[in-house]
């Protein structure tokens, strides 16, 4: 029976029409997303983790600057305290015959205490500016992260789109060499080309197709990336802005020009000076260790029993005062020289910040010019390369030329003009770049 049952579902495999998703209906149900450079740095920013972290940090900076100022207040402090006594035990000859007072079984204590500083050698104040530094570091290190991602996101971005590019190419490519191959087809059956034309044809134009699909597979694979990085559904196929490289201007300044204003703005170099004005604040700190403490101190009690008689009484009590004292420990615990080393090694690091930001700006400089240079000359590539492979093309089709030469001349053509679409997306790149290190991306 089972060797029937398995032959009869067997059978039906035959019969029940399974249903076959073509080609153009996968194509139909990729969903694509039109995604703009500036929707990319809000996505970004906005759903980034590193930027999540960094601005939770710059919260838990102002906290801490508002605890700092608190420091400013007077101290209060409440005490409450209830208990039973046991019996207490008087001796008035040595430990010898001793006497047990009559004394209440309960006790109570009620006190309060105000203290407010009066001068604390400077540490409140330079507290409260350590924290405002502190915060401003914080808040500068938060927009050196949006810049950094800004950048990494645009690069992720340009390279998606010279895909597209890419496959703009390849299209136009393709489709001449379809059109090519039918007229060779045609040629060859009126005896004009061998049949080697028309296989070498056929050969180029699948060697195209394969390289499309290849870059559309890599547009797939970076498109997920950027769905991920953006929180966006992970079956959204990304679609660049097609129209970034149109009305291209990318100026170039000197490189004073972007030296000033990188000084002025690169966030590195704000948190370099701010940790300078940071290690002056230490030693400040250090020094107050040095100077006497004043507070202005208020005390209230209620207590009951009496605690000189034992009787059954509230005893009340307050006090206002002054209170000086001195740290004698911090004549040789104090940490003055190590926070003055400190001081020097921030003021190294800034001078090390810039020279590195010099370097940065010299070599974007530098690469900038070299990508604008390159397009100026891949343009006149790809008119040359079009005007040969239009010579070429005719003298193929009046059996002037060889096969050979014709696709030669159309791959030199797709290299070119790839070339420059490169170059295009690499100088806008570059252009990014110096706007980064400037702080004005």
């Amino acid at each position: 029976m089972k060797l029937i049952f398995h032959i009869f579902i067997f059978s039906l495999l035959f019969i029940i029409p399974v249903p076959v998703t073509s080609a153009s209906e996968l194509q139909d149900s990729i969903i694509y997303y039109n995604l703009t450079i500036d929707e990319l740095f809000n996505l970004g920013l906005e759903k980034s983790l590193r930027i999540r972290e960094s601005k939770l940090q710059v919260q838990v900076e102002h906290e801490q600057l508002k605890t700092a100022k608190l420091n400013r207040l007077p101290q209060i402090g409440i005490g409450l305290a209830a208990g039973y006594m046991g019996q207490p035990v008087l001796f008035t000859n040595g430990l010898a015959n001793p006497t047990f007072p009559v004394a209440p079984r309960w006790k109570h204590d009620y006190e309060a205490q105000l203290v407010q500083p009066l001068f604390q050698g400077g540490e409140v104040y330079f507290n409260v500016e350590r924290e405002k530094i502190e915060q401003k570091i914080a808040e500068l290190s938060l927009e050196g992260e949006e810049q950094e991602l800004k950048l990494e996101y645009l690069q992720r971005y340009l390279e998606l789109f010279l895909m597209y590019k890419q496959l703009q190419v390849y299209d136009r490519n393709i489709s001449a060499a379809e059109h090519r191959l039918r007229d060779i087809h045609n040629m060859y059956e009126e005896g004009l080309v061998t049949s080697n034309d028309e296989i070498r044809s056929k050969l180029q134009l699948t060697q195209y197709r394969l390289a499309r699909r290849t870059v559309d597979d890599n547009i797939r694979v970076y498109s997920t990336t950027l769905d991920v990085l953006l929180d966006l559904d992970k079956t959204l196929i990304i679609m660049p802005d097609t129209t970034i490289l149109e009305d291209l201007e990318l100026p170039l300044q000197t490189l004073d020009y972007y030296l000033d204003h990188a000084s002025e703005n690169y966030p590195g170099m704000k948190i370099a000076r701010e940790k300078d004005k940071l290690s002056k604040v230490h030693v400040s700190l250090s020094r107050s260790d040095y100077l006497p403490k004043l507070s202005l101190i208020a005390n209230y009690g209620l207590i009951r029993p009496l605690s000189s008689s034992l009787e059954d009484k509230f005893y009340q009590n307050w006090d206002v005062g002054l209170s000086l004292t001195f740290n004698i420990s911090s004549l040789y615990n104090n940490k003055l020289k190590e926070k003055k080393l400190g001081m020097l090694i921030s003021k190294n690091a800034l001078d090390e910040e810039w020279q590195n930001l010099y370097i940065k700006i010299n070599e974007n400089y530098s690469l900038h010019r070299q990508a604008l240079d390159r397009i100026k000359t891949l343009e006149l590539s790809v008119k040359e390369a079009q005007e040969n492979y239009r010579i070429v093309n005719n003298r193929y089709m009046s059996q002037l030329s060889i096969l050979t030469d014709l696709l030669d001349a159309e791959s030199v053509l797709m290299d070119s003009e790839l070339q420059l679409t490169g170059a295009q997306v690499n100088a806008l790149f570059t252009y990014c770049q110096l706007l980064q290190v400037c702080g004005k991306l």
